[in-house]
């Protein structure tokens, strides 16, 4: 697999489900799939979860930042995904939905939420 380093939004799809156990633990709710670079995918496994932690430099108090996710998605691409728990206060809607990196799988190559474009357009190929 090849990873790669996005850092960009990402937006929700199927907020239909909602995980009442995680949001009851102060967590967000994972959703069913997300939106990236006008293509859908769909989470298939969860394959790790973590928390983002901040100390305070100042008081020294810790802080619950993110929440992290490493998901298996539906083209057999693995996505880190995170939530960041507060939206900067100086705008308003904000995403808090990020796309931190994706890891492509080995293969014949293809477009679609794990594999950006191919620039030279469907069909073509490089110049020999």
């Amino acid at each position: 697999m090849s990873r790669s380093f996005v850092s960009e939004p990402i937006r929700p799809v199927a907020t239909d489900t909602v995980d009442a156990a995680a949001l009851g633990a102060g967590e967000p709710s994972l959703p069913a799939s997300f939106r990236w670079r006008d293509q859908e995918a769909t989470v298939i496994r969860v394959l790790e979860s973590s928390r983002g932690l901040r100390v305070e430099g100042f008081s020294g108090e810790t802080y619950l930042r993110r929440h992290e996710w490493k998901l298996q998605m539906d083209d057999g691409s693995i996505w880190e995904v995170y939530f960041e728990r507060q939206g900067k206060k100086s705008r308003r809607n904000q995403p808090r939905w990020f796309l931190k990196s994706v890891e492509r799988p080995a293969g014949p190559e293809r477009e679609g939420p794990g594999q950006p474009p191919d620039p030279n357009g469907p069909g073509e190929s490089e110049p020999e």
